[in-house]
């Protein structure tokens, strides 16, 4: 069971983001990592309590031989009508309970859902709304529950209906024949007929269970099967070793891509050059296809055609591990472990204490603690306990401690007071002058630091230039964002 776990969670760190977490409810994940790997024990189990039945199913059958030769003529009937039985029920057990299973994940994904959405939630006034929604989820699941619980019931009274005419017939046998047949034999025959004909029943019973649970074992494989994200397996001994990405320059060609497959391109036809060491705005309505622009980067996305050169070297097919250790990315939607301050900021454990106290004196966070009380800062989960700010700059502190070629900022001053949008403003001079930045953005002020600003929409780059250029052209795209 640790295998099959430990191998489920290999396969889901490894899946891709666009084609399977972005599609996969998370309760469906949970269902999966928990009941249904808890139902693998089962299994063992029923397959113990198998094995011992079939032992003692021979064991009652050399007895009855031995006493009473007439339960034998009657046991390849006994085991016709077993087979007939569970046939019967598992053509429609085996799919209620795989009924059973694929209800849950919904109760859990709502579940997930309204934890994280509690605060919208009582400020929309929809608790009601959200009650109802899981309760309707819990009445299908227990709707299922009741008919599966009828389909065993169902399979009970007909199994105890068989055993005790099969027993009354087999008591008539011996009364209407007492010559043949001792005070003692009888006794033995009554008890080991009575076992026998349990051992069987119970063996076609605990085939069912065992059917029934093999369909968690079935889902489980699902996952196994789940095709890893392209270049999670290649090693490339050469860029590790050239020390890869010396510059940083980037660049696009013809690039077009899709988050799945049959719907439209998000980018379209992308062919665009960024030198090293340059820092690039891109700007455009939502929905444009600015962060889409990351994710092609990182490689979240794969391309339909075109390709993407870092250092004039094709990133289509190299090791994604290197490649996404190369690149440093803040995300415009943070996340925050449930750790110190120091493992939030390196948690690889990378850097020593000094590089990151200079990261977090630069920042100004917790000015009135002492360097240790610092590190040792607790942050609750996803940072429950700490400002939008706070967040922000633990963030972008994490960012630029990697001191990579390439660093992407998604929205870096988004929803910032203006004391912290200068910092974070300086701290890109200060750390970013030597990497090639691309800062995804709509704030003026971020624009003005940047050499040239891209200008994105429908998935294409319809505009290029410098700010101060794109800024008075009344004719773009660009002055229609930030001055109309």
């Amino acid at each position: 069971m640790k295998i099959v776990h430990r191998k489920m969670i290999f396969r889901l760190v490894k899946a891709p983001i666009n084609l399977f977490h972005d599609v996969v409810p998370v309760g469906q994940i949970l269902n999966r990592l928990t009941r249904d790997v808890g139902i693998i024990q089962s299994i063992i189990r029923t397959v113990n309590s198998f094995i011992k039945l079939l032992f003692s199913l021979a064991s009652c059958m050399i007895i009855c031989y031995i006493y009473n030769k007439t339960i034998i003529y009657m046991s390849p009937l006994i085991v016709i009508y077993a087979i007939i039985l569970t046939g019967y029920y598992l053509n429609a057990g085996r799919n209620l309970t795989r009924l059973q299973r694929i209800s849950f994940s919904p109760i859990m994904t709502i579940f997930s859902e309204t934890i994280r959405g509690l605060d919208i939630i009582r400020t929309s006034h929809v608790e009601e709304e959200t009650k109802n929604r899981f309760l309707e989820k819990i009445d299908e699941r227990y709707g299922i529950h009741l008919f599966s619980q009828g389909c065993r019931r169902w399979h009970a009274i007909r199994r105890s209906t068989f055993i005790n005419l099969t027993f009354g017939i087999i008591i008539l046998y011996m009364a209407n024949h007492p010559e043949y047949y001792s005070v003692r034999a009888i006794a033995i025959i009554l008890q080991y007929t009575e076992e026998f004909l349990n051992h069987l029943i119970n063996t076609s019973t605990f085939y069912m269970d065992l059917e029934n649970n093999m369909i968690g074992l079935e889902r489980c494989e699902q996952i196994l099967k789940i095709e890893m994200e392209k270049g999670s397996e290649n090693i490339d001994e050469s860029l590790i070793n050239d020390n890869w990405p010396k510059t940083g320059n980037i660049e696009f060609v013809n690039y077009f891509a899709s988050y799945r497959p049959n719907i439209p391109d998000i980018l379209k036809n992308i062919t665009l050059k960024i030198e090293d060491k340059e820092k690039i705005g891109v700007v455009g309505r939502t929905g444009s296809g600015k962060s889409s622009l990351i994710n092609a980067i990182a490689r979240i996305i794969e391309p339909k055609s075109g390709k993407i050169m870092i250092d004039d070297i094709d990133i289509q097919d190299k090791n994604l591990k290197l490649i996404r250790e190369k690149i440093s990315i803040l995300p415009q939607e943070l996340f925050l472990i449930e750790s110190t301050l120091r493992d939030n900021i390196d948690p690889l454990g990378k850097y020593s204490n000094e590089e990151i106290l200079n990261i977090i004196k630069d920042l100004s966070l917790f000015k009135s603690l002492s360097d240790k009380e610092k590190l040792n800062f607790e942050i609750k989960e996803n940072g429950k306990n700490l400002s939008t700010g706070e967040k922000k700059l633990i963030c972008f502190a994490r960012t630029i401690i990697r001191n990579n070629k390439i660093v992407i900022l998604d929205e870096p001053t988004s929803s910032l007071d203006s004391e912290t949008k200068e910092i974070i403003h300086e701290n890109i001079k200060k750390y970013l002058k030597d990497s090639t930045t691309i800062l995804i953005t709509n704030q003026k002020d971020l624009l003005k630091l940047c050499k040239r600003i891209i200008v994105i929409e429908n998935g294409e780059v319809v505009e290029e230039g410098k700010y101060s250029k794109l800024i008075k052209d009344e004719n773009s795209l660009f002055y229609s964002l930030f001055v109309k």
